[in-house]
């Protein structure tokens, strides 16, 4: 493992502790009785049993998100549910034998062969390509079976929570009733997009 792993894990946490820690403060300014609540970590045994199920290793993003913590209570951010390790690995089951979009912004990349969900937005799937090597960026793709569309919406997992806490930082939102809404979506994800990264 390189040097800089250990650094790029750690960034990923702070800016995903970041996240959440922008939406509470707008919730508790807004006398809002909605937290979000984070689970416990995925401990090693976890993330061991995932690798055994999905027949390799776990991507190294991947990891660091279970590790950081293995779900939240209400929305990640606004329209996102992240629930995480077991609701990703059983959904991963029930899709993998499902045939893929054909990708709609390949820029060079090929089609990916096995895609694990990691975010849930509402029967749309933010999914990561499973590589044989778990090292490196994991680029993350919107998958929407009703629409018949695969996008790679980013290059890294990293890349996306590095957007999202941007749109945050600059209040890009407002808390309602029923949660936070972003005022514009920091994602404007179409099938031919540039992936952020």
């Amino acid at each position: 493992m390189s040097k800089e792993r250990p650094r790029e894990r750690n960034l990923l946490r702070a800016q995903l502790d970041r996240v959440i820690a922008i939406q509470n403060s707008a919730y508790d300014c807004a006398r809002s009785s909605i937290q979000i609540a984070l689970k416990p970590a995925a401990l090693d045994r976890d993330l061991r049993r995932l690798d055994e199920r999905l027949g390799r290793q776990l991507p190294d993003e991947v990891r660091t998100l279970f590790s950081w913590h293995d779900g939240c209570s209400v929305f990640l951010v606004p329209g996102v549910l992240y629930r995480g390790s077991e609701w990703s690995i059983e959904t991963f089951e029930s899709i993998s034998n499902i045939r893929l979009p054909a990708l709609s912004n390949a820029d060079g990349t090929g089609q990916p062969g096995t895609l694990l969900p990691l975010f849930d937005m509402d029967r749309v799937l933010l999914t990561v390509a499973l590589p044989p090597e778990p090292a490196g960026e994991t680029p993350l793709f919107y998958l929407d079976f009703e629409m018949d569309q695969l996008t790679m919406i980013a290059r890294s997992v990293g890349a996306y929570v590095l957007r999202l806490l941007r749109a945050l930082e600059a209040g890009n939102f407002e808390v309602t009733h029923h949660g936070l809404r972003w005022a514009h979506d920091p994602t404007e994800i179409s099938p031919e997009m540039t992936p952020f990264g």
